[in-house]
C-alpha cells in the first residue's frame, strides 16, 4: 500500500500556483499600464505637432486662396466687411485640405524625432510592438476622419454657397467694376469712363465720362474735380466746374456748356445680381440624401451619389494619412544614416494615393455610374499601411535596413 500524500507537499504546490498567477497578472498590468503611458505620451506629443502644421499649412493656403481678392479691398475702401467675411467663407475648405496633410506630416515629424532621440529604439527594447505604437496615430486618424467628415459633410457645402452668392453680389456691385484709377472703363457697349485720380473718401479728379445716345449723339462730361455720393442704393457723381460736350456725327456739329456742379447717375450702369443654380457641392449631405429618392431626373439621382462619396472617401483618407505617415519610418529598425529615404517614400505613397483619387474623381462626371471606382484610393491606402506593417514586423525589416545604408553610402546606383 503506497503512503497517503503529505498535506504540507500540496500547500506547497497551491502556493507556487499562486504566486505564478500573481506574477503574470502583475506583468499584464504593469504592460497595460505602460501601453497607457505610451499611448499618452504620444498622444501629448503628436497634437503639438498637428496643431503647429495645421496652424502652418492653413494659414498659407487661406493666404494664397484670398490673395486675388485683396484687389477689391484696394479699390473700394467701404469692402473691408466684406472681404473678411469672404476669408471667412474660405476657411472650411482650407481646413478641408490641410487637416490630412497635418496629420501625415505630424506622424512622419514625431517618428522621426523619436526615432533620432533613441526614444523609439528604447521602447521596442522593453518589448512594445510596432502596431502598439501606432495606436495613437489611428486615434489621431480618427480625429482628422471626424473632422474632415464635418466639414465635408455639412460645414464646406453651407460656406461654399454662402461664398460664392457673396463673390456674385460683389462682381455686380457696379462701383466695383467701373471705379479704377488711371484706366479707362467700359461698363457697357455705350460707355466709356475714366477716373485720373480716386481718393481714399471717394474724391474724384480728372473724371470723363462719355456715352452714345439712341438718337445718334455722343454726350461726353469732362471735370476737373469730383465727388462719390451714394443715397440708399442709388449712386452717382457730383462734378464740379465742367463741360458737357454734345456732338452729332451726322451733322458734324458740336454743342458745349459749361456747369458749376452736375449730379450723374450711375444707375444705369447697375447690373441685377444673377440667379444662382444650386450645385450639388452647395448641399449639405443629409438635404442631398433627403432628396437622392425624390422623384428626380436619374442623371442628378447618379451625380448626388458621386458627391456623397467624394467627401467620404476624403474623409476616410484623412484616416490613413497618419498611418502611412508611421508605418513608412517604422519599416525597419533605427539606422545611422538617417530616415530621408523613409520620408521620401512616404510622401510618394501620399503623392500617388491622391493622384490616383484626382484621376478617379475627374472621369466621375462622366461616368457616375462607376462611382465604387472611388474607394480604390482608400483601397490603396490600406494595402500600403498593411504591407509597410508587415515588412516592418517580418525578417525583410533587415534587408530594408541594409538598403538605406546601401543608398546612404552611394553603393547603389
Amino acid at each position: 500500500m503506497g503512503s497517503p500524500p503529505r498535506p504540507e507537499m500540496t500547500g506547497v504546490r497551491s502556493s507556487g500556483r499562486r504566486r505564478t498567477s500573481l506574477s503574470r497578472g502583475a506583468a499584464v498590468l504593469s504592460r497595460h499600464i505602460a501601453w497607457r503611458q505610451t499611448d499618452q505620451y504620444f498622444l501629448i506629443q503628436v497634437g503639438g505637432y498637428f496643431f503647429f502644421f495645421l496652424a502652418v499649412l492653413t494659414s498659407i493656403i487661406w493666404l494664397v486662396n484670398i490673395f486675388k481678392y485683396l484687389e477689391f479691398v484696394l479699390e473700394n475702401s467701404k469692402a473691408g466687411r466684406d472681404f473678411l467675411w469672404l476669408a471667412i467663407l474660405q476657411l472650411p475648405k482650407t481646413l478641408e485640405i490641410g487637416i490630412p496633410v497635418s496629420g501625415f506630416a505630424a506622424a512622419v515629424a514625431l517618428t522621426n524625432r523619436l526615432f533620432s532621440d533613441s526614444e523609439l529604439v528604447a521602447m521596442m527594447g522593453a518589448g512594445i510592438s510596432g502596431l502598439s505604437l501606432m495606436r495613437p496615430f489611428f486615434l489621431v486618424g480618427a480625429v482628422c476622419f471626424l473632422a474632415v467628415s464635418l466639414i465635408g459633410h455639412q460645414i464646406y457645402p453651407v460656406a461654399h454657397e454662402e461664398f460664392e452668392r457673396l463673390e456674385d453680389r460683389i462682381q455686380s456691385e457696379y462701383l466695383v467694376q467701373i471705379i479704377k484709377e488711371g484706366e479707362f472703363v467700359f461698363p457697357d457697349s455705350d460707355s466709356v469712363l475714366f477716373f485720373g485720380g480716386v481718393g481714399p473718401d471717394g474724391r474724384l479728379d480728372d473724371i470723363l465720362v462719355s456715352e452714345y445716345l439712341d438718337s445718334g449723339w455722343t454726350l461726353i462730361h469732362t471735370a476737373p474735380h469730383g465727388q462719390f455720393l451714394t443715397e440708399g442704393d442709388k449712386s452717382g457723381l457730383l462734378l464740379e466746374n465742367g463741360i458737357i460736350q454734345k456732338f452729332d456725327a451726322d451733322g458734324r456739329t458740336l454743342g458745349t456748356a459749361h456747369f458749376d456742379q452736375l449730379n450723374y447717375s450711375l444707375q444705369r450702369y447697375a447690373h441685377e445680381e444673377a440667379e444662382r443654380f444650386r450645385l450639388l457641392r452647395d448641399m449639405p449631405t443629409p438635404e442631398i440624401i433627403s432628396r437622392l429618392y425624390a422623384p428626380n431626373e436619374p442623371d442628378w439621382a447618379a451625380h448626388a451619389v458621386v458627391e456623397i462619396n467624394e467627401r467620404l472617401v476624403k474623409a476616410l483618407l484623412a484616416l490613413l494619412a497618419p498611418l502611412i505617415g508611421i508605418s513608412a519610418l517604422l519599416v525597419s529598425s533605427f539606422t545611422r544614416s538617417g530616415f530621408l529615404f523613409r520620408i521620401l517614400v512616404a510622401i510618394a505613397f501620399m503623392v500617388l494615393i491622391n493622384l490616383l483619387r484626382g484621376v478617379i474623381e475627374s472621369n466621375m462626371q462622366a461616368r457616375p455610374e462607376f462611382w465604387p471606382a472611388l474607394y480604390l484610393p482608400v483601397l490603396a491606402g490600406a494595402v500600403t499601411v498593411c504591407a509597410l506593417c508587415a515588412v516592418g514586423a517580418s525578417r525583410w525589416h533587415t534587408n530594408w535596413g541594409r538598403l538605406e545604408e546601401r543608398l546612404s553610402t552611394g553603393r547603389i546606383r
